[in-house]
Order: C-alpha cells, then sequence, then structure tokens
C-alpha cells in the first residue's frame, strides 16, 4: 500500500519475533478505538519494546501517516541531557510545516499536535528515558516542554495513536486517562524465548534450549547476544555456552547481559570487527558511514592503524551478517549503530583500556564537526548540529576550553548576541550543549575550564533550568555559582545572583528561604558598592517581604530604594524595569492605579527613547498598565495591554511571568462587568497556567491559580448568561477544594499576602 508519509527510523536488529500477543492485540484495540489517544509501553533496556512496534508497524497495513522516532538511539544513561529538535525538525520536515519559529517550547508541541490531528497517524516516540528525570523525587516526568505539550493536545484529540516506550513509566500518563493505556513490557516467556533462539540458528533439544532461556531471564536482548555468539564461535550448539560464559538464572538480568557482552567482546578481541564496535561507542547515536570512514582513514593507533581498507570492509559485513550486532535503519542505510546498550559499553571499555586512543579519537571528531558547517555562522539549528557534535567530542577529548571559546561561545552561541537563545529560541540545546563542560551535571562543571569559565556555565545553566521551568535543577548552580563569587570576593556578581536565587526561591513557596537570601543579596550589594546592585537587590527584598504579608516593610524599603536611585541617576526618578514592576504591584494590591499608571507611563517612555531597557522591561510595563487599567474597570485598555504583555512575555521566555500574566487575563475574561467576558477564554488561561506552574513547582502561582479558579467558579454560580465550560480536566475540582488547597499551600508556603483573598472566598462559602 502507498502511503503518504511513511518515516521509520526504529532501529532494528537481525532475528526474528515472537510472542507478545497480548501486547499486539493491545495495540491492534488501540488503533480502531478512537477513543484510545495514546498507548504507552515500559519495560528496562533490551526487554524488545522496539521491536514489538517493529513487528506491530509491518502487520499494520492500515497507517496512512507514520512517524516514528527514537530517542534511545541518543543513549541509555540516566544522566544523558539531550534535545528533541532534531526530532521535531524531521516531523515537521515530513509534514510540510509552514511555520518554523516558534515563541516558546509549549507553541512548539502544540503546533506539532495540531499537523499530527489533521489526520488519522501514528507517531512512535521509541526511547522516551533520556528526556526523562531519572532522580527518585520526580522519577519519570519529562523534562522537555514541548514533548510535554505535544502529549497533552494528543491526549486531549487525536485521530490516530501516540505510541511511546520508555524505561521509566511517565506520570503524566500514568493516570488512569481515559484515552491513555499503559502497559508494563516483561520478558519472554521461556517458549518464546527457545523460538527466538532458534531463529538465530541455535541448536539443541526443547529441554536444552528452554533451560538455555531461563538462564537469560527470557531477556531479548541477551538471548541474541548469546544466540549469535554461540551461532559464530560455537558451532550453534546451546550445550557449548559453558565455554563461553557462566550465567544463571538466579543472577540479576542486567548482570547476566553484561557477562554476555564481556564475553562476546574477549571473543572479538584485537579483530577489526571489536575496534569498530568500539568506534561506534565514541557516539551517542547513529553515525555515517562516512564518519566512520574519516576515523579510519586517520589511523588511530591501537584502534584504525595498520588495518587495510578490505580488511575494514569485511569487518563492517561481518558484524551486519554473521554476528548480526549491527542495527539496521531502512531509512538511511549508510548509518551505522548497534543496540545502545552494547555501544554504551564497548565505548566505557575502550576509554578505560586505551584512553589515548579514545582521547584522539573524538580530537579528530572534534576537528572534522568543526569544519563541517559550510557557514562560519550557521543560522539554523539543523545547520548547527554539526558544531553541537564537535562541542561534544571535544569535551570527550579534554578539549573544553577550545570547545568553550572556539565552538560554543563565538559559532553556537555567538557570545553577547547569545543567538541560540535570543534568535532561535532553543533553550533545550543550549542547556544539552551545556551539559558537556560539567563532570557532574549540573553541580560541578569540569576542572579544566578556568574559574572564570566555571561560574560563566554555572550561571548559563541556572539560567537555561529556570526559563525551562526545571526551577529546582536551577537551583544547585545558582548556589555553586553564588558561593565561587564569594569565595573569590566579587560582591557584585555575588549580589546579583544570590538577587536571582531569592526569586526562584519565592516562585518555588520558599519565602522564608527567599527572606534570608534577600538580606544576604543586599549585604553583599553594599559590600560591592555597585549602585545598580544596590538598587536591584533591595527592590528584590522588598518584594518578598511584600510577598510575605508584610506591606508595611516592603512599602518603606521600596521607598528607602527609590530615593537612592534619584539621589544617583536623577534621570530616572522612579524605579524601573523589574524594580518598578515589583513596586507597581505592591500599589496596585493596595488598589492605588493612579500612581501605578502614572509611574509606568513614564518608565515605559523611558523604555521606547532608550536601548537600555530590555524587551522583557518593556512587556512587564504593558503588564502593570493592563492589571491598573482592570482595577479601575478600563476594561478595552486592560484587554489590550494585558495582550500585547502576554506576546511580549512569552517572546522573552520567562515563564514565572508568563503564568503571571494569564492569571491576570483570567481575571479580566470572569469579570461580568467586562462587556466581553467570557468564561471559556479564562479557563483556558487558568488550564495554560497551571499546566506551566504544576511541574514546575511554583507554588505561589498555584495558590494564586486555585484563588482565581474559586472566583470564577463562584461567578458562574451566579452569572446565569454562560453555562459552565468543560475544561482539560478529567473531573473538576468543587469550589471548596480550590479554596482549601489555596489555603493549604498558603500555610506552607508563607504566602500571606494572599490571606484576605482567601478570607473573601471563605466568607462566599
Amino acid at each position: 500500500m502507498n502511503k503518504k508519509i511513511y518515516s521509520n527510523h526504529l532501529p532494528g536488529i537481525t532475528g526474528g519475533f515472537f510472542g507478545r500477543n497480548t501486547e499486539l492485540k493491545l495495540l491492534d484495540e488501540a488503533w480502531t478505538d478512537k477513543n484510545i489517544r495514546v498507548a504507552q509501553f515500559f519495560a528496562p533496556g533490551g526487554t524488545g519494546k522496539t521491536e514489538l512496534l517493529h513487528h506491530w508497524l509491518n502487520q499494520t497495513s492500515t497507517i496512512d501517516t507514520l512517524i516514528a522516532w527514537s530517542f534511545y538511539s541518543q543513549g541509555s544513561d540516566k544522566d544523558k541531557h539531550i534535545s528533541a529538535t532534531s526530532f521535531f525538525s524531521h516531523a515537521f520536515r515530513l509534514l510540510n510545516a509552514e511555520r518554523t519559529t516558534f515563541v516558546n517550547e509549549e507553541d512548539k508541541g502544540s503546533y506539532l499536535a495540531e499537523l499530527l490531528q489533521q489526520s488519522r497517524s501514528v507517531l512512535v516516540l521509541d526511547g522516551l528515558e533520556p528526556l526523562q528525570h531519572s532522580d527518585k523525587e520526580i522519577r519519570g516526568e519529562l523534562k522537555d516542554r514541548a514533548i510535554r505539550q505535544l502529549l497533552k493536545k494528543l491526549i486531549g484529540y487525536n485521530a490516530g495513536l501516540c505510541i511511546i516506550t520508555t524505561r521509566i513509566a511517565l506520570p503524566e500518563l500514568y493516570d488512569n486517562n481515559q484515552h491513555v493505556i499503559s502497559k508494563e513490557l516483561g520478558n519472554l516467556v521461556p517458549e518464546d524465548g527457545v523460538r527466538l533462539l532458534q531463529s538465530l540458528g541455535v541448536d539443541g533439544n526443547q529441554t536444552e534450549l528452554k533451560k538455555v532461556a531461563k538462564e537469560c531471564n527470557c531477556h531479548a536482548l541477551t538471548l541474541h547476544l548469546l544466540g549469535s555468539a554461540l551461532h559464530t564461535y560455537l558451532d550453534d550448539k546451546a550445550g557449548n555456552r559453558g565455554s563461553l560464559v557462566d550465567i544463571t538464572d538466579k543472577d540479576d538480568a542486567a548482570e547476566n547481559l553484561i557477562k554476555i557482552i564481556q564475553a562476546y567482546s574477549q571473543k572479538l578481541k584485537d579483530t577489526p570487527e571489536l575496534k569498530l564496535l568500539q568506534l561506534l561507542g565514541l557516539f551517542d547515536r547513529p553515525v555515517d558511514a562516512a564518519v566512520l570512514q574519516e576515523l579510519f582513514q586517520s589511523q588511530i593507533p591501537n584502534l584504525t592503524a595498520d588495518i587495510d581498507l578490505k580488511t575494514w570492509e569485511t569487518a563492517t559485513k561481518n558484524l551486519r551478517d554473521k554476528h548480526r550486532l549491527l542495527v539496521v535503519n531502512n531509512d538511511n542505510p549508510d548509518q551505522l549503530d548497534c543496540h545502545p546498550l552494547l555501544r554504551e559499553y564497548l565505548g566505557q571499555q575502550l576509554r578505560e583500556s586505551q584512553p589515548d586512543a579514545w582521547t584522539q579519537a573524538h580530537a579528530l571528531l572534534f576537528k572534522y564537526y568543526n569544519a563541517l558547517p559550510e557557514k562560519e555562522l550557521p543560522d539554523t539549528l539543523e545547520e548547527m548540529q554539526p558544531l553541537f557534535n564537535a562541542v561534544a567530542h571535544g569535551c570527550a577529548a579534554g578539549l573544553h576550553q577550545q570547545a568553550l571559546h572556539e565552538v560554543f561561545n563565538p559559532r553556537i552561541r555567538r557570545k553577547n548576541q547569545n543567538y541560540l537563545i535570543r534568535q532561535l529560541n532553543a533553550i533545550s540545546d543550549d542547556l544539552a550543549t551545556l551539559a558537556h563542560f560539567f563532570s557532574e551535571p549540573w553541580h560541578t562543571p569540569t576542572t579544566i575550564l578556568s574559574q572564570t569559565d566555571q561560574i560563566y556555565i554555572l550561571a548559563s545553566a541556572g539560567f537555561d533550568l529556570s526559563v525551562l521551568g526545571r526551577l529546582r535543577e536551577a537551583l544547585e548552580p545558582m548556589q555553586t555559582s553564588i558561593e565561587t563569587y564569594i569565595k573569590q570576593g566579587l560582591w557584585s556578581p555575588a549580589a546579583i545572583s544570590m538577587g536571582n536565587l531569592c526569586n526562584l526561591q519565592l516562585t518555588l513557596g520558599e519565602i522564608d528561604n527567599a527572606l534570608n537570601s534577600g538580606e544576604r543579596s543586599m549585604d553583599y550589594a553594599e559590600r560591592s558598592g555597585d549602585i545598580n546592585a544596590l538598587i536591584l537587590t533591595h527592590a528584590t527584598h522588598a518584594n518578598v517581604l511584600h510577598q510575605s504579608g508584610d506591606a508595611t516593610f516592603a512599602d518603606q524599603l521600596f521607598r528607602d530604594t527609590e530615593h537612592f536611585q534619584k539621589q544617583h541617576h536623577p534621570k530616572y526618578p522612579y524605579l524601573y524595569s523589574v524594580q518598578g514592576f515589583y513596586y507597581c504591584d505592591l500599589l496596585l494590591s493596595q488598589g492605588d492605579a493612579g500612581e501605578a499608571l502614572k509611574r509606568t507611563k513614564q518608565t515605559l517612555k523611558w523604555a521606547r527613547e532608550s536601548n537600555n531597557f530590555s524587551p522583557l522591561s518593556i512587556a512587564l510595563d504593558q503588564f502593570t498598565l493592563g492589571r491598573a487599567y482592570l482595577l479601575q474597570e478600563n476594561f478595552p485598555d486592560a484587554a489590550s495591554w494585558l495582550d500585547h504583555a502576554l506576546m511580549g512575555i512569552r517572546n522573552a521566555g520567562v515563564q514565572d511571568y508568563v503564568v503571571r500574566c494569564l492569571l491576570e487575563r483570567a481575571s479580566l475574561h470572569r469579570n461580568i462587568n467586562y462587556p466581553d467576558y467570557n468564561f471559556t477564554l479564562a479557563r483556558q488561561d487558568l488550564q495554560e497556567a497551571y499546566n506551566i506552574a504544576k511541574p514546575s513547582g511554583m507554588l505561589l502561582h498555584l495558590v494564586d491559580y486555585h484563588l482565581e479558579m474559586a472566583r470564577l467558579l463562584l461567578t458562574e454560580q451566579t452569572c446565569s448568561a454562560q453555562p459552565p465550560t468543560e475544561t482539560d480536566d478529567k473531573q473538576e475540582l468543587p469550589v471548596q477544594e480550590h479554596v482549601s488547597e489555596a489555603s493549604r499551600l498558603i500555610d506552607k508556603t508563607g504566602y500571606k499576602r494572599r490571606l484576605p483573598e482567601l478570607q473573601v472566598l471563605q466568607n462566599r462559602l
């Protein structure tokens, strides 16, 4: 059957497929049941998840559109940090996407969902674990916001089916959602293990083969490797396995797999085949034959030296046909790879046993990929991919300084332009590249870098993590960079970084910690004598005081800070930028919309007359104007300014303020005095705010969400003009539970600013 789109990037290995009838039936039912939109299979590596999908896709002739992508090919290491950009670029190219730029990661995920929703398609996300957290506290949660949004939208509506395989079940899916099925994939049953061994040519009676299968824990990859070894070295005889490896079903499946890999690599010792496999271990994904040819021609001692071309080509053929260890990619036959678990083991073996060869090979790859782009300064992420590879291989070779100063800063980030973030909005790619400069993400940069570079790397990682909504992860690099600044007596950057930490702690609901950090930031600023640091840190601390409920002290500190600014910057008598936003937030909470308008109109004028104000500063001024006009019930101006503000804040990519603006706009749509009030739009804004705040741990904003949701529900109950509307929630909470949750979170965080609003709602109930 002719396929409209049929792209299958799943890795496959030689050998038969057996059993899995329950899972195949489940996939058939999911494909025909329009109520099922996402299917998830989870199991340890090597269990056979990908082979299951291969078989089902090959047997299903009713798929018009298929996009199958493997993230597992980018490695199984729990500390792997990758970007999903290549997947999105591939999908957009196949679907003839008209858009190429996006305001944020959620926008990208939503757009791909929209394209997929236009047809009955199958989307396969294979081996998703590199994009998931492995920490116990947040185990399995997606790191990637675009993928999270894609799945959310597909769960909401999908004419086709999205299939996910992973080692760790996604908690975003594993919650009895009526549109999602989740299935844990176990090892093969012994009978199917026997059939797999027989398909690989292993000879023996049923009793013997069943014993072999059980010794291998019926683990698909272990059986495949043992079967290939018996076929190659031991005349296909199952009874000869003892001369190869000693395994038992009492051992852990992972231990037996390692034993088989070790035994196989020992059999291949000093052969061109082993050296080729070790070359694959230099990479974290499939590699083009042309790249391997470059390494071969470089004649690396103890790796590719003294091997002629014919022998090399024969080794490649043997690994594919005789040993059956190479992964087959029908979409790109020129790519070579083996199973990621095998690849990672042999790469580590090369690194430990032949460190000189490992270093030389990566240094050659650094040079190769650095020279590959046609442009010195590539414009797109696709054009930049070789530079990302160059950084990875350069750092693996210990060339961190060169990778940073010759590639990452001048060609990827473009120094002060920060092109990757500001122009391409590729924060996840920036973070994935930064990971190579850490010996322990996100805490310890490599000591090969200078102290200055280490601080730069820490600060950059902290910024990326916070913008991506991974707030708790951002705490560590921020704290580490502050400690480094203090040790060096660099009080001005220590003050500013401590202020940033204060804001982060505040958003996370750690108000006591934020108050402490605010005081320390002011102390460091005073030690530095930096006027701008003094103004920023004092305004930051005043804002925390306001959120903690101490409006009187906050107001006095704001006034003192502004007086100090007038003395040193008489051209700007008002606090402006984020400092002005904080102060106007206090004024608006006190009902003084007129003063907030007067100030913000002036600061917005300054921003437009000067190039020294950031786009975020302008967006925050627009946000304040929208809030002030809403307080005055000037609804047309409120709506206009809030829309402008949200657009500007989205472009700035600061999720904290995106949530705040969504919550404020929801209150506008909820206000029945507003002629165009719309409960549906209010719910949409509230749902988006919740979807950002909840996984990011923004506890203060969750308080605001529950309070505003309670107000909306109460308004709906008393207003017959519009009926309650459906939301993305599986089952909406009653108003009492929203109020109770807001109360609980206020007690937990110390967000006492909201106590009067909570009291009003409790009285209404």
